[in-house]
């Protein structure tokens, strides 16, 4: 079976978008789909590279059906598109802070149960109000009822 090197000459794209691209890729040629897509170790350290890892997981969840999850040391963390959603957060795998971050565009109205700071049909936009540092009020599940797409982060034990 063996080791595969893909070269690229292209310097416009991150490495992550290149791994992605070769997902993809793999996914036409086999025309076998992928239920889920775990990327470990993903963010922490420089700034410019998280914030470039989670433009490429926007850019994927907008683009692919394929869930895309980046699990880092002690966070986990995905795009919501619009819609509603349902996480369960008493599995005991789970830390104490959670956020919704609308880093993509403005997301016009968002609502949630089951946060100890619930939103109920606020406006998000990165550079004015966000939901950060919010944690769980013990129940099983959050919900998140968004108009767009979001980024969920929550720490892990």
């Amino acid at each position: 079976m063996g080791t595969k090197i893909a070269k690229f000459n292209d310097q416009d794209s991150t490495d992550f978008e290149k791994c992605l691209s070769l997902i993809m890729k793999h996914e036409k040629i086999t025309n076998d789909q992928f239920d889920v897509i775990y990327v470990l170790g993903s963010h922490g350290g420089r700034l410019d590279q998280s914030l470039a890892i989670l433009n490429t997981l926007f850019k994927h969840t907008k683009s692919s059906e394929t869930p895309l999850f980046l699990i880092a040391y002690d966070t986990l963390t995905f795009v919501l598109p619009p819609g509603r959603h349902k996480i369960y957060v008493n599995t005991g795998l789970e830390g104490s802070f959670c956020g919704l971050i609308p880093l993509g565009d403005t997301v016009r109205s968002i609502s949630t149960t089951g946060l100890a700071w619930n939103l109920n049909q606020h406006k998000l936009t990165f550079g004015a109000q966000i939901s950060s540092n919010n944690s769980f009020d013990g129940s099983d599940y959050v919900t998140v009822d968004t108009s767009d797409f979001i980024l969920w982060t929550m720490s892990t034990l």
